[in-house]
């Protein structure tokens, strides 16, 4: 993993194994997750190395991994209220300053 991570103190941690669905131009992430046992939700937004953001909602269950069901869209940072739902960015909002 070469790159940084920021969680916030009410999430619980994912696994190394979890990060290796992040595309490779990945160069930091912020994340919110809470883990429910069997399933699990949150989210998180990764920095690539041009500058734009890849928006992930966090939702497992028993047979796949948070990240492994994401989309891997990218945006402009600028674009993010525009272009997801009102819950998705509010969200994210708030991760977004520690990339």
């Amino acid at each position: 993993m070469a790159f940084k991570i920021y969680k916030t103190s009410d999430s619980d941690e994912l696994s190394e194994f979890s990060f290796e669905y992040l595309p490779k131009d990945v160069i930091s992430i912020a994340y919110n997750y809470r883990s429910h046992g069997y399933d699990g939700n949150g989210f998180l937004v990764a920095m690539s190395i041009d500058g734009l953001v890849y928006a992930y909602g966090l939702n497992h269950c028993s047979c796949y991994d948070p990240i492994s069901s994401s989309s891997h869209d990218k945006y402009k940072i600028e674009d993010l209220k525009e272009k997801l739902s009102k819950e998705f960015y509010e969200g994210i909002e708030k991760l977004i300053p520690y990339l």
